[in-house]
């Protein structure tokens, strides 16, 4: 898929409990665009259990709109994260 077929959104903000309201404001409401959604993670510095779980719902609520989730610069923080809870962080592309 091009890059004109999917939006992509860069977060540079913590991952964790705290801080998700505004994130997930902002990548719901890329929801109403067409095509795949691309996360640039590698400016998130910070991730907890919350930021795994919100980047899973992401990628359920896509995959149930017939659109994909792509995951770019995923950053240490956030495999580690995933890694503390027993997730490969690459099954939830898709």
């Amino acid at each position: 898929m091009s890059d004109c077929e999917s939006v992509t959104i860069a977060i540079n903000d913590p991952m964790t409990i705290a801080a998700l309201g505004p994130i997930m404001q902002n990548i719901y409401e890329k929801f109403a665009d067409p095509g795949n959604v691309v996360l640039d993670l590698g400016g998130v510095h910070a991730c907890d259990t919350a930021g795994i779980q919100l980047l899973l719902a992401i990628a359920k609520e896509l995959k149930a709109r017939g659109r994909a989730l792509e995951l770019k610069e995923v950053s240490p923080e956030i495999r580690a994260a995933a890694e503390r809870i027993g997730y490969d962080i690459s099954t939830i592309e898709g």
